[in-house]
């Protein structure tokens, strides 16, 4: 019979595969052999050259030769081979159970033949894996190899053996999946086990450093809820490729998810280097971008001298880039050990806010807006206080952004919700409240969630409160989703007002606005502080303030109010009034005050205005 090409190359590449063994030959020579002489020549000869030729032999024998079948008990009975093999009594017995039925059950299907066959094999390989001597294994691979070739024939064997090679490659597909950023192409956050477990090894015998980067993307957020996914992978595809590009021979970059990143340095000399190389990775990603296009990145840095030291290093440079977040981005800190004490700060102020009774310690203070011109009350914020039992008074700032990241805000902010509309129900018996509106803030989680709009409806439903008194606060980098925007439409549908808070804190776009649906701008604090700045950026500001109150007022027919935030020196009115501002808020009119507070504010500002 003619050996085909397909044949020829798997024959091929199994002897290949087998390339460095040594083992029983079947050929010496191009003539008849018997076992006896087969079983002799087993020690002289090298696998490399003559499994190949076997191969050819069995498959095409030239004309006027031929090739016995190996007796594959025989093999098994061989003491020699046996010998050379290392199989152990129990092994030779279930193999020669094997070989008996491949060989005298002709008519079993492939199924059955397959996994005899892959038994069998795992059964002569056993030993060899177990073996520290490199030739015991090459013998016994080649001799599962002659045994299974001499039963089932070429094909099935190579299937098999095959099949074995397709599994480690999958699994070592899988493992490689396991470990990789899919978007990036760079390692994920499992890496890091690895590569502490390597820095452990290495520090327990030298006196090196090893440290972390903690890195996470400024305003990441805002760029992709205002360009969409599609850009923000884009942008964190081009951040992977600029940090790649500089990283170090003793740094293993990683993407620990989002918009954060980590590297691993090993083999420092100091804590200063780990600083150095933070600051190289920092500065990156404004190489060759336009000053209004470059990105910026909050880098926490934490080192190890020891090996006890890398037990929480990722956790503790964590913990850093949240301080470096704090100082408005675009920083390297260093971590200390400060840092943990205001973690496990935190860690109680979480478990207090997730077990507050927000009846007995939450409460509503209220801060008045007024028109410039006319000094009336517009309306009245409703921001939320917290007075914990354990801690005392904690500041919205405080647990606020906690809530948010932690869920509670949903809860908070339902409760925030059901008691202005109650205020509302209450001040209705009030000649001087009766008018009055009310502003609660709603986070990004509260409209997005199903349900939020629910308690609105009922209490449209019931008639109790006139829906317009009532105004919806977003902060403008929550307003641009197309989810949000679209439940800001169906508030103002049910007859509610929709104002967005902290315009020009983040990354405004003025043209968004023509698209969000909103009835009152809240133009953010940070405008209005550098008013008290220079000229040149004085009159900036007045520019600014000027261009967003005219794209206000182009809202809607009778334009949207823009009220100015954070407003507490009197000479701030001017540039205010030149800029087109209509609303002032800020302790230049009044702190936030309880309920009864208010009312009395109310009552001063109306006899005020009567004495005059």
């Amino acid at each position: 019979m003619k050996i085909s090409g397909l044949r020829r190359v798997l024959a091929v590449g199994l002897g290949v595969l087998f390339l460095f063994a040594t083992a029983i030959a079947i050929v010496q020579t191009r003539e008849a052999l018997t076992y006896r002489e087969m079983s002799a020549a087993s020690t002289q000869l090298e696998l490399a050259s003559h499994t190949l030729t076997m191969i050819e032999l069995i498959e095409a024998p030239p004309a006027g030769v031929e090739i016995e079948r190996v007796d594959a008990i025989a093999l098994l009975e061989n003491g020699e081979v046996i010998e050379r093999t290392g199989l152990s009594f129990a092994d030779r017995l279930r193999a020669t159970e094997l070989i008996e039925e491949l060989t005298k059950n002709a008519q079993v299907d492939g199924e059955t033949e397959r996994a005899r066959v892959e038994e069998l094999l795992g059964i002569l390989h056993a030993d060899a894996a177990n073996s520290e001597e490199r030739g015991a294994e090459a013998s016994s691979t080649a001799f599962a190899f002659i045994v299974l070739s001499a039963i089932s024939g070429f094909a099935v064997v190579f299937e098999v053996l095959s099949g074995q090679r397709r599994e480690r490659k999958l699994k070592s597909s899988l493992r490689d999946q396991a470990f990789t950023d899919f978007l990036t192409g760079l390692p994920n956050r499992r890496e890091l086990s690895v590569q502490f477990e390597l820095a452990k090894q290495t520090m327990e015998h030298s006196p090196v450093h090893t440290a972390m980067l903690y890195m996470d993307l400024d305003g990441f957020k805002e760029i992709n809820d205002a360009s969409g996914h599609a850009t923000g992978d884009e942008i964190l595809r081009t951040v992977a490729g600029k940090l790649r590009a500089v990283r170090g021979s003793n740094e293993t970059l990683v993407r620990l998810g989002g918009d954060e990143f980590g590297v691993v340095v090993s083999n420092l000399q100091s804590a200063e280097e780990a600083l150095e190389v933070a600051e190289r990775y920092r500065t990156c990603l404004q190489r060759g971008a336009n000053p209004a296009d470059a990105l910026h990145m909050s880098i926490g840095v934490a080192t190890a001298s020891n090996v006890t030291g890398l037990d929480d290093l990722a956790n503790r440079a964590n913990l850093a880039m949240y301080d470096a977040k704090k100082r408005q981005g675009s920083s390297v800190v260093l971590y200390h050990e400060a840092m943990t004490e205001s973690a496990n700060s935190t860690s109680t102020l979480l478990r207090c806010l997730r077990s507050a009774d927000l009846d007995e310690e939450f409460s509503l203070e209220y801060q008045p807006v007024v028109e410039i011109e006319t000094g009336e009350v517009f309306f009245a914020e409703a921001l939320v206080r917290w007075n914990c039992p354990v801690v005392g008074r904690v500041g919205p700032d405080q647990f606020i952004p906690l809530a948010e990241r932690s869920g509670e805000i949903i809860r908070i902010g339902r409760w925030v919700l059901q008691r202005a509309m109650a205020q509302l129900l209450a001040w209705q018996d009030n000649p001087l409240t009766r008018d009055l509106s009310i502003s609660v803030n709603a986070s990004i989680h509260e409209v997005e969630a199903d349900d939020y709009i629910e308690p609105l409806r009922a209490a449209v439903a019931a008639g109790d409160i006139d829906p317009s008194r009532l105004i919806i606060e977003v902060t403008e980098s929550s307003a641009t989703g197309p989810m949000v925007m679209e439940r800001l439409a169906e508030i103002q549908e049910l007859g509610f007002r929709v104002a967005i808070d902290d315009f020009g804190s983040g990354y405004s776009n003025l043209a968004q606005l023509i698209h969000i649906p909103y009835d009152i701008l809240k133009v953010d604090r940070m405008l209005i502080s550098s008013l008290e700045k220079c000229s040149d950026g004085q009159q900036q500001s007045i520019e600014v303030l000027a261009a967003v109150s005219a794209i206000a007022r182009a809202n809607g027919n009778d334009g949207a109010p823009v009220v100015c935030e954070g407003v507490e020196e009197a000479h701030q009115l001017q540039s205010l009034r030149e800029a087109g501002i209509s609303h002032i808020q800020g302790w230049l009119i009044s702190k936030s005050v309880s309920p009864e507070a208010f009312v009395d504010f109310l009552e001063e500002r109306t006899s005020y205005s009567a004495a005059a």
